[in-house]
């Protein structure tokens, strides 16, 4: 038979009275009134007793749950019921909510999901509504009354104030006094004689001066007598039917407070030096939404404070000057990408890439070229054999020059300093600043060609690996692929000790199959003939044994004179 475990319990509407950690349950019929005079079931609750006990009864006896409180989230979900609490939907809304909402004061109402729209009540300071955020739309057919009778006394007082300006489509009536202090806008006006004694602003219509009349005199001598400010179409609009100069200024100056607009095809000039903007501004935005922008011919220089084109070469305007290509300074080395549509040619003398990884598509990579190219930096003369270069490094004397009419095929260089070399032929023709040359290695310079590389082990070192080219001296020179760990580079010739290679195997172009590896005199890895297994003893066998290869008792390979068969 099972064992029944059962709490305290009442069909009365009483708390219980119970020890700590009993539970009871009440399931009366107790009601009380709600806010609109109704009738509501208050119980149907489970308690718990808790806190300390004095006579066996708890201190504190809690509503922990019960039918009470399941009814109130009996109903679907997003749907407000009557006497149940207020569940939202999976949108996260309720889809009525009825009766007075009542927002405290110095606490807002929030709009959008980035809560920058906001309506707050600010009731102990200044008694008002504040809108923060967004505009207000008011659509078609929606009124706006404003039933305050306060009285206007300046632009800051009355029923409605605005700070800003207002602008209205449609009609405007004023059924009292308006007093304007800058007469602005009229769409129609019609006078014999005006007298402005103040501003005179004209929007969207004319000024017609009858054909009757000769000249519009302003003869005010004061500055600014005549000023045309603001807005985006033409204000003087003088028509002629021949090339005569419209508006002429003799010797003073134009100043245009605000925008130029010219319809025509030219702005010329008449001078050798011509300021099209000579300003203070820190921002200047010019050509619009042009596609081509065309200045000047392949010779024009095209000066940028520090930058300088001509035709297609981009360059500093001064010696030893840094040229950055930076596409987005303020995102630091993660900013964006430089992208090189075609080939891309460095003729400088050292190339530094400071980014932590290469990645390179070619198969294969050519280091040590032999061919180069230099610039020349002065003109050079009909019949001159000395050439000034933009530098001769990687040049040597013996080296083959091509690249110009002028240069007679074979002509070999001399090289006498950092930029000057001597031709092996003068040149048949004048060579202008600026052209290239080719120069095509014919001469030894006994360089080695490899990788040096750069590491931290205790100390900074230099690496190298690649071709030796100093070669050793053996029965004929040999040039090996060398690794040096900590090495020294003089003029690109390493030296230092070699160091050690680590491979799962090698393949030696020399072994022989089945044969044994064995080092030479000179310490070169080659290998024995293989054993004739067809014929033993003939051939490259031999039949006198001199020693025997074998290990020790560490497994040590030695030789031996001796083959001991132990004792038993």
């Amino acid at each position: 038979m099972s064992t029944l475990i059962k709490i305290k319990r009442s069909s009365t509407s009483n708390v219980p009275n119970l020890g700590q950690g009993e539970l009871g349950y009440s399931w009366g019929t107790s009601t009380y009134t709600d806010a609109q005079n109704a009738s509501v079931t208050s119980y149907g609750k489970l308690f718990l007793g808790t806190g300390t006990e004095t006579g066996g009864l708890a201190a504190n006896i809690e509503a922990i749950g019960g039918k009470y409180f399941t009814d109130l989230l009996d109903h679907g979900h997003g749907t407000l019921t009557a006497n149940s609490a207020v569940i939202v939907d999976s949108a996260n809304k309720i889809n009525v909510w009825n009766g007075e909402i009542v927002i405290p004061d110095n606490t807002f109402l929030t709009f959008g999901t980035s809560k920058d729209t906001k309506i707050t009540y600010d009731e102990a300071t200044d008694d008002r509504l504040e809108i923060t955020g967004a505009d207000w739309n008011f659509a078609d057919n929606v009124a706006i009354k404003i039933n305050d009778i306060t009285a206007s006394t300046s632009s800051t007082t009355g029923a409605l104030t605005i700070s800003g300006g207002v602008g209205i489509a449609g009609n405007l009536h004023v059924g009292g006094t308006a007093t304007v202090n800058t007469l602005s806008v009229l769409n129609t006006f019609s006078v014999s004689d005006l007298t402005v004694t103040a501003d005179l602003t004209v929007q969207g219509g004319d000024i017609i001066v009858s054909n009757s009349a000769t000249n519009v005199n302003i003869r005010d001598n004061i500055s600014n007598s005549f000023s045309i400010k603001e807005g985006n179409n033409r204000y003087i609009n003088i028509i002629t039917t021949d090339n005569s100069e419209l508006i002429q200024f003799s010797t003073a100056n134009v100043d245009i407070d605000n925008n130029l607009n010219i319809d025509g095809s030219s702005l010329t000039t008449g001078s050798n030096t011509f300021n099209l903007l000579n300003a203070t501004a820190t921002t200047i935005n010019a050509f619009g939404a042009a596609t081509t922008v065309n200045l000047g011919t392949s010779s024009t220089t095209v000066d940028f404070g520090d930058i300088r084109i001509k035709g297609a070469t981009i360059s500093g305007d001064a010696n030893g000057q840094t040229i950055v290509i930076d596409p987005f300074p303020a995102g630091g080395a993660s900013g964006g990408d430089v992208v090189v549509r075609g080939n891309l040619k460095i003729s400088g003398t050292t190339t530094t890439v400071n980014s932590n990884s290469i990645t390179i598509n070619d198969p294969t990579i050519t280091l040590g070229d032999s061919v180069s190219d230099k610039v020349l930096t002065a003109d050079a003369s009909n019949g001159a054999t000395t050439l000034t270069l933009d530098n001769t490094t990687g040049l040597n004397t013996g080296d083959l020059i091509t690249g110009n009419s002028n240069i007679a095929n074979g002509t070999t260089i001399t090289v006498n300093s950092s930029t000057q070399i001597t031709l092996s032929s003068a040149i048949t023709g004048a060579i202008l600043s600026g052209t290239e040359f080719t120069f095509t290695q014919a001469t030894d310079d006994n360089m080695d060609r490899g990788i040096e590389f750069k590491y931290y082990n205790q100390s900074l070192k230099t690496g190298f690996f690649g071709y030796d080219e100093s070669g050793e001296s053996e029965d004929v020179t040999t040039y090996y692929f060398t690794y040096i760990p900590e090495a020294t580079n003089n003029s690109n010739v390493f030296s230092g000790t070699k160091g050690s290679a680590y491979f799962k195997t090698v393949k030696l172009d020399d072994g022989v199959n089945k044969g044994i590896p064995f080092f030479d005199s000179y310490k070169r890895l080659t290998s024995t003939a293989a054993a004739n297994m067809a014929s033993p003893g003939t051939g490259s066998d031999v039949t006198t044994s001199y020693q025997i290869l074998t290990v020790n008792s560490s497994g040590v390979p030695v030789w031996t004179t001796t083959i001991d068969g132990g004792s038993y």
